[in-house]
């Protein structure tokens, strides 16, 4: 895990990607937008962060086994932070390369 308590840190990662998708339709936008390839992982790292909260919190009563479960599926929403971080930058670079008629990328 990427340490302790982060619940909200991936809500707001998730909530950020989902505006990010939104503003793929704005045609001013469209360059910073992330793919709506990304919109399910984004709803699934909101809708696992918000239970893993909750479950924190206190606020639902759980067993012993949900509480591990809640433990290996923040493991999976960590997995897809990173993952949708990389295919956001890696499809938004090919964007740019694009339009900006970028022929090669050096690398000193």
């Amino acid at each position: 895990m990427m340490g302790g308590h982060n619940e909200i840190l991936r809500m707001i990662f998730g909530i950020g990607g989902l505006i990010g998708v939104l503003l793929r339709k704005h045609p001013r936008l469209k360059r910073v937008g992330a793919s709506k390839i990304l919109l399910n992982w984004f709803l699934i790292i909101i809708a696992l962060s918000i239970i893993d909260f909750l479950e924190g919190a206190k606020l639902i009563k759980t067993s012993e086994s949900y509480v591990q479960e809640v433990r290996r599926l923040s493991e999976l929403v960590e997995f897809l932070i990173a993952l949708s971080g990389f295919l956001y930058v890696f499809s938004n670079f090919r964007l740019l390369n694009t339009t900006l008629g970028i022929k090669e990328l050096k690398i000193i």
